[in-house]
């Protein structure tokens, strides 16, 4: 099998092409993605403490980014890794449909942290979503946050099972937008979530295609995967 591969590899270069899997993937998907859109401005709502920022950062984007980060003790840590970075800018809000203070329940392991409640089902699978506190922040509609200049927009969401409502808040946005990144859930990880099945449907008619899909958490009792993360362009 080895010598087979090698001679298809063989084969391959000599016609210019080029079969190193390890080279693709949902990454490359959306670098290739960001790169033909030319984004020059992401919204990053749900940003935690930087770490889907940071990740872009390495795959090579270097526009405007603007994050959004509820949770005070992530914030912090946010703010001090986007400080060393003159294109991005943190604000320490939740998205949401509409402006004013909302409830928030902190989870042990700050990640599942969300508006909403996490299911018994998640707690099951991840036992660090289990709430710790829950505390009152600020809420605001993404539409009607101040963004620097631009021109070609992408919106990225992680906010646990919220992002319906963070969407509907997004509405003014909705076409503008080239790009749009998402987690959507699988299993029901917090009351009321967002889901994959009901979501495809709705990004449709909001004028998006899948482009790529990636992997989330695995409940490993079960083998059942509780969530994706799914890239869609602008049709």
């Amino acid at each position: 099998m080895p010598a087979l591969s090698s001679a298809i590899r063989t084969l391959f270069a000599a016609a210019g092409l080029s079969v190193d899997r390890a080279k693709y993937g949902y990454a490359s998907d959306r670098r290739t993605a960001i790169a033909n859109a030319g984004i020059d401005l992401l919204i990053d709502a749900g940003a935690n403490e930087g770490q889907y920022a940071t990740a872009l950062r390495r795959e090579g984007y270097t526009g405007a980014i603007h994050s959004l980060e509820p949770l005070p003790d992530a914030f912090a840590r946010l703010s001090a890794l986007a400080a060393a970075d003159g294109s991005w800018t943190v604000t320490n809000v939740a998205a949401g449909a509409t402006m004013g203070r909302a409830e928030f329940h902190v989870s042990e392991d700050s990640v599942c942290s969300s508006i909403l409640q996490p299911t018994a089902s998640l707690i099951d699978a991840i036992p660090t979503a289990q709430i710790a506190k829950t505390i009152f922040v600020e809420a605001v509609r993404l539409d009607e946050i101040a963004l620097p200049a631009h021109h070609r927009l992408m919106l990225k969401l992680d906010v646990q099972g919220f992002e319906k409502s963070a969407l509907d808040g997004a509405a003014g946005l909705i076409g503008q937008l080239r790009l749009l990144e998402i987690e959507l859930g699988i299993e029901q990880g917090y009351e009321n979530g967002y889901g994959l099945v009901g979501a495809l449907p709705e990004l449709k008619a909001l004028g998006f295609r899948l482009i790529s899909m990636n992997r989330g958490a695995t409940n490993t009792k079960t083998g059942r995967l509780i969530d994706v993360d799914v890239l869609l362009a602008r049709d």
